[in-house]
């Protein structure tokens, strides 16, 4: 579990949420997938450093669209609990 900074899309109310991930293994290499994100296609390939750069600066998993998608941030110290 990790825990993520989710603001609403109508309010701006910010709230703490706890989020399960998963790591998958394709023949594209390996997949980071939150599960139980905003839109639910929260992911990327874990490749060229950019999981160690998201361990340091954090993670943007979804920007939000007024109205519609809440934004939600993973904080780096978050994302350093995330293990391959």
């Amino acid at each position: 579990m990790i825990k993520g900074i989710l603001t609403d899309s109508v309010t701006q109310e910010k709230s703490t949420v706890e989020l399960e991930y998963e790591i998958e293994t394709t023949e594209h290499g390996k997949v980071f997938q939150l599960i139980g994100g905003v839109t639910g296609y929260e992911s990327f390939y874990i490749k060229n450093g950019n999981l160690d750069r998201m361990k340091e600066h954090g993670w943007h998993a979804c920007v939000g669209t007024p109205n519609s998608w809440s934004d939600l941030f993973i904080p780096a110290e978050e994302m350093q609990k995330v293990i391959i």
